[in-house]
């Protein structure tokens, strides 16, 4: 059907109804569905096949190419589906449209669309609905047989929204409220009216000719047409009370936009995307679990939840990997580590350095080691991108010559309530210290290494009286800057050690994902595709672009897969019939090119005086 994939159309509809069909979604919205009035033609299982189908087709999400590609099924196939109305007509347009806010109206709690004047109760109870849906459609995407053991990438990415914002906003925590809304003394309100009189007077003096001797139906040379004269216009009320269509959404900036004046306006779309485990073979980056919020940093702990729900679920938790956006909040990492998961992030400028001390150990980078750490490895500065190996390799080499003075950590992980062992360096015979007499006797490759800040008797903390010690990283004091957001900081490897860079390079996989969805020769999950607002459909149709780029993905896997098996003479994993259809396709296409391009080679050699193609050398 499309360039990309040679299927027909009635191969992908197979396919794109046992996703549907495993996720059990049909059925769940069809019980929130209300049964009065006249029987329904359209069920909610052929409005979402349709849907997916147009995506799969390389068609935008929109219900007009969505009824076009139901329309252009077999009659056996819209027989089935319902396409075919009782009159022998087909769906209309109007249907689907009814359709899709019947869907949107459950699940819908945001306060500015279907969910104005519900109750606190009813809310939870859309969102929990919105999030059960979402995550049934994706886990029906991804193919069985996948080895994934828990690792995730976690990354957010913006997806706009169909409304634009037509007057300047100012984003709170409830939305976005219009600046002409704001109280009487505000200064952004201040600022903005001074702003629009400063535009009046210019238009004003670009207009020196007054009205009264302008000639009548004479306007100003290049003045633009502000009212149609073919289509009445429509109020918006949600455009009057808020002062943008989409109040869901909100304004976003990016890096290097603020100088060109450039802003984007719609959700941030929070994923999990499966990565392999730590020295295993990559897996294709498939989209797990997604949430929408509006554009503020604020609003990033979702992933929290998001990851507390993972592991309520019963599905298996291992690492998660993200970047400053995300590691920059204490709460988010703490958060991470108490749902299970071994967190692998970038620390933030504030979080270098040495931050404080607990139990006479200095937290540095995040991590516990020994008070007589030299004053040169204390402060080390990561390398900016771009920079060369040999600054990168000696970067190393002292993060490696850290790691003599840090506190052994003496289990994987901290405990269910967060707590974890730590052994002193010299207890550990890494160092030698004249406060652990048996430590001095110790030999290594480079001979003894003795620490040069060594505390005084009265300010020696528990780490150098003892062994080990127990800390407790869900205190309530494990999150100040005096202990040095130590319950916050803890993550699986120590920050700019090896091990710590190659965990972290899997979080590209979350932007692998990113690109396959939002490519435009793919999915495409950009404003001309997307033509809908408020968050609750925005993350239906965003849902369902991810579920089909995960079917895409996993035709390609199962395919490479079953070509691997073939060759290396092992038992070939079982391949769905979508599959088989997509290789034979594929094939044929291949034969199809094959042989064009031997009646090309024949024609020029029919035309060509010397019997040869024209175009190459003689042999």
């Amino acid at each position: 059907m499309s360039v990309r994939d040679p299927r027909t159309l009635e191969e992908m509809c197979q396919e794109v109804e046992k996703c549907i069909d495993r996720s059990g979604v049909a059925p769940k919205l069809e019980a929130l569905l209300s049964d009065a009035g006249r029987p329904r033609e359209l069920s909610v299982r052929t409005f979402l096949v349709g849907m997916m189908l147009a995506i799969q087709a390389g068609l935008a999400p929109h219900i007009a190419k969505a009824r076009w590609v139901l329309g252009e099924l077999p009659d056996s196939d819209k027989a089935r589906l319902g396409v075919t109305r009782d009159s022998g007509e087909e769906l209309t347009y109007k249907q689907m449209a009814d359709m899709f806010e019947r869907i949107a109206t459950p699940i819908d709690a945001s306060p500015h669309f279907r969910g104005e004047g519900i109750s606190e109760e009813e809310r939870a109870l859309r969102e929990k609905l919105l999030v059960e849906v979402t995550e049934l459609l994706l886990a029906a995407s991804i193919p069985e047989g996948v080895p994934h053991h828990g690792s995730y990438s976690i990354d957010g990415t913006n997806v706009d929204s169909w409304a634009s914002p037509k007057v300047r906003l100012k984003n709170n925590d409830y939305g976005s409220m219009a600046v002409s809304h704001l109280p009487e003394g505000d200064p952004v309100r201040k600022a903005w009216i001074s702003e629009q009189k400063k535009r009046r007077a210019s238009r004003n003096q670009a207009w020196p000719t007054p009205r009264s001797q302008r000639p009548a139906g004479i306007g100003p040379s290049g003045r633009k047409t502000r009212v149609s004269t073919t289509r009445r216009h429509q109020p918006n009320y949600r455009r009057q009370r808020y002062g943008v269509a989409d109040p869901d959404s909100s304004r976003y900036e990016r890096p290097g936009w603020r100088r060109d004046g450039k802003s984007g306006f719609g959700l941030e779309m929070h994923s999990f995307v499966m990565v392999a485990e730590e020295g295993r073979p990559p897996i294709p980056p498939f989209a797990r679990h997604l949430r929408l919020t509006p554009n503020q940093s604020g609003l990033r702990g979702v992933v929290v939840d998001m990851a507390m729900r993972i592991s309520k679920s019963g599905d298996p938790v291992s690492d998660a990997i993200y970047d400053a956006g995300y590691g920059q909040f204490v709460k988010i990492n703490a958060g991470m580590r108490q749902a299970g998961f071994n967190p692998v992030f970038d620390l933030w400028t504030g979080h270098h350095g040495v931050t404080g001390a607990i139990a006479g150990a200095i937290v540095v980078d995040g991590g516990l080691y020994s008070p007589g750490l030299p004053e040169g490895l204390r402060d080390l500065k990561p390398p900016a991108v771009g920079t060369g190996m040999k600054q990168l390799n000696h970067y190393q080499e002292l993060i490696e010559e850290r790691q003599r003075y840090a506190l052994r950590r003496l289990g994987a992980k901290p405990s269910l309530q967060g707590m974890i062992r730590y052994q002193c360096p010299a207890s550990a015979g890494k160092v030698g210290c004249p406060l652990k007499p048996a430590s001095l006797s110790i030999s290594t490759s480079k001979g003894l290494i003795v620490p040069s800040l060594v505390p005084p008797p009265g300010a020696q903390g528990d780490i150098c009286k003892q062994a080990t010690v127990t800390i407790d990283l869900d205190d309530p004091n494990a999150f100040d800057r005096s202990t040095g957001y130590v319950g916050g900081l803890y993550q699986k490897h120590p920050f700019g050690s090896d091990a710590h860079y190659d965990s972290m390079k899997r979080r590209a996989y979350a932007e692998a994902a990113f690109g396959n969805i939002k490519n435009e020769a793919e999915q495409s999950l950009r404003r001309p595709s997307i033509r809908v607002m408020g968050r609750a459909k925005m993350t239906l149709v965003s849902a369902l672009v991810v579920a089909a780029a995960n079917l895409r993905m996993g035709r390609l896997w199962t395919k490479r897969q079953h070509q691997a098996h073939t060759i290396s003479g092992q038992v070939s994993p079982v391949m769905s019939s979508a599959t088989v259809a997509a290789a034979k396709a594929q094939k044929r296409a291949l034969g199809r090119r094959k042989r064009k391009q031997s009646q090309r080679d024949q024609d020029r050699i029919s035309k060509s005086p010397s019997g040869r193609p024209r175009g190459r050398p003689p042999d």
